[in-house]
């Protein structure tokens, strides 16, 4: 059986953590399982319930951010770890029992010496796990079967909490620059595994998705930023610029100019940054998103 490590960063997560970790302790799988957790600097009793419930691989940081923190995470475990299989965990989320299993037996057709990312959908909740009745991707409207490099240059369909990935595909962070600007953890990993591994979707809802005011995807003041940042080209630009910083010349001359017209889209004109989506196709996940991304960027 596959030696597997789960990551997680916390960030005053005393609320939730416990039900989470305890959702970790019950998988069904049969092979071995290791936690590695980075605080991002909590304030509340977070890390002292991780150690109540027995966590070992412990990293007590100062608050540098979830995007950081997980790559951060992500480090520490991969050189303490021979595990070759990494799943991203949030900490207020709940994991059925089948997940890692059903996971790991998807992954039997791929070498875990070349990159490749397993994901699944998710079911929403609300705050006390009862079920909202759709799934992630029925809320988004995106699509999980564009999982093309393009595809995420300007949009993100796969959810850190959903994936598993390689140790190879892991490989390819650990020497990356973490001051590197960032927005999100999970959206750089499918940018890297979308040039240079495969994707995988297992249509079945693996995680129980938690909805409330504390998380990054719920609250009315929340999914109103969610939605301006939808349309705003800095936090992906900022991702496609690091993207071309770390393997920049691994690209083709032609691929690496296109590259780095979009990346710097953000500080084009009015009507250059529509030429340049324009000029090199780039878009949303849907018709409908891709036009308010052309009249919003």
């Amino acid at each position: 059986m596959k030696k597997v490590a789960i990551l997680i960063s916390t960030y005053n997560g005393e609320k939730f953590i416990k039900e989470q970790l305890c959702s970790l302790k019950n998988q069904d799988y049969a092979g071995e399982v290791e936690i590695f957790v980075r605080d991002d600097g909590s304030r509340d009793k977070t890390v002292e319930i991780l150690k109540n419930e027995g966590v070992k691989n412990i990293i007590e940081g100062e608050n540098v951010g979830f995007a950081k923190s997980f790559f951060a995470v992500l480090k520490f475990a991969y050189e303490k770890s021979d595990a070759e299989l990494f799943f991203f965990c949030d900490q207020d989320d709940v994991w059925k029992k089948e997940k890692i299993t059903k996971m790991v037996e998807a992954a039997k057709s791929y070498d875990t010496k070349k990159p490749f990312v397993i994901f699944h959908n998710l079911a929403l909740v609300d705050e006390n796990l009862n079920s909202l009745n759709v799934d992630i991707y029925q809320k988004t409207s995106c699509n999980p079967k564009k999982t093309k490099f393009r595809d995420f240059w300007f949009h993100a369909n796969v959810w850190g909490c959903s994936m598993m990935f390689s140790r190879a595909l892991a490989s390819l962070f650990v020497p990356a620059n973490f001051e590197l600007k960032l927005p999100t953890h999970d959206n750089m990993i499918n940018l890297v595994n979308a040039y240079f591994g495969d994707f995988c979707f297992l249509d079945e809802k693996l995680v129980l998705y938690r909805q409330h005011g504390h998380n990054l995807s719920s609250g009315n003041q929340q999914r109103k930023k969610q939605i301006f940042k939808r349309f705003s080209a800095t936090p992906y630009c900022d991702m496609l610029r690091a993207f071309l910083q770390l393997f920049g010349e691994r690209l083709p001359q032609k691929e690496r100019a296109a590259l780095q017209e979009v990346a710097n889209i953000d500080k084009a004109g009015f009507f250059k940054k529509r030429y340049l989506l324009l000029k090199h196709r780039v878009g949303k996940n849907n018709w409908l998103m891709s036009v308010g991304l052309f009249v919003k960027i």
